[in-house]
């Protein structure tokens, strides 16, 4: 037990009753111990430390020692560490968010989606200013089949395009001659002679093994029919010894050339309706027709009278 004599009498005083150590004491400052031996004190002296511009999140370890209590740790402000430019109709319905210090609460409404069915008219998805918890769904629609539509016809659905292709055959012959305005020889001798009557029928002539080759001046729509026929009423010859040989074509062209024929027929000089046949199934559209015929004896004319066109599905 150590003690310390007080001068002037009275005892000393009881120095067990120390605990404060080095660490306890400020830095060269100085105490005695339990044994009354001088004992310098460690303890820093902080003054009146402090920190500044601490964030949200972090953290700042306090130095030991001795504090003054005048320091503070100072925090940013809110709005510092919240910048943001967004407004409550920029969040979600019953969310909320800090943006430059202020606390937000969201107003976009929620919308699931659905299924729109198209129609004749506009169809409006009501989703402006919503945010969609699902996809909006539009059936998948159908295009009729190139058969179910008419040939050269095209429907449009949407940015689809289906052409047709179901040909439709009408079931009345359409006499071609009776809708002409006239025809056009386009080669032949001069002696050849074709004339259109004031009834709407066709007369040809070709002269001595000269091709001559004439073209209705109107094209016809070979869409709706299978067959091109020609009638030959009646033969015309200047030899009873002596036919003509005749074929018909058709051609997109009205200068005679790509053309289409049919077989060639003889035109004897007691023949009577002549029928020369072209098979224009596979066509459709505007066409010109066309007719080719011969004499087969040298020095005569031959040919046909009262003759028409017409277009037939038998």
């Amino acid at each position: 037990m150590g003690k310390i004599w007080m001068s002037g009498g009275g005892g000393g005083a009881d120095l067990d009753v120390i605990t404060a150590g080095a660490e306890d004491v400020l830095a060269s400052k100085v105490i005695v111990d339990k044994d009354g031996e001088p004992l310098v004190g460690t303890m820093k002296n902080q003054g009146d430390w402090g920190f500044q511009e601490l964030t949200a999140g972090s953290a700042v370890a306090i130095p030991e020692g001795k504090h003054g209590g005048g320091g503070k740790v100072t925090a940013k402000s809110l709005a510092s560490q919240t910048p943001g430019d967004s407004a409550a109709g920029h969040i979600l319905a019953g969310r909320t968010a800090w943006v430059n210090g202020s606390k937000i609460t969201g107003t976009i409404p929620s919308q699931a989606g659905g299924t729109l069915t198209p129609s004749t008219s506009a169809v409006t998805a009501n989703c402006s200013g919503k945010y969609m918890t699902s996809n909006y769904t539009i059936p998948a629609f159908a295009l009729p089949p190139a058969n179910a539509l008419r040939k050269g016809y095209s429907y449009t659905l949407y940015g689809k395009t289906v052409t047709g292709a179901m040909q439709i055959f009408v079931n009345t012959p359409t006499n071609v001659t009776g809708n002409e305005t006239g025809v056009t020889i386009l080669s032949g001798s001069d002696t050849g002679s074709v004339l259109f009557t004031s009834d709407k029928k066709i007369n040809f002539n070709s002269y001595s093994n000269q091709t001559v080759v004439l073209r209705l001046n109107t094209a016809v729509n070979l869409t709706d029919y299978k067959y091109l026929k020609f009638t030959i009423a009646s033969a015309f010859t200047t030899s009873a010894g002596s036919s003509a040989k005749a074929k018909i074509g058709v051609a997109t062209n009205s200068n005679g050339t790509g053309i289409t024929y049919s077989n060639e027929v003889e035109v004897a000089p007691s023949s009577k309706d002549v029928v020369v046949v072209l098979d224009v199934t596979g066509l459709s559209g505007m066409y010109f027709v066309y007719i080719s015929s011969y004499a087969t004896k040298p020095g005569y004319s031959q040919g046909g009278r009262n003759c028409v066109f017409a277009l037939s599905n038998s």
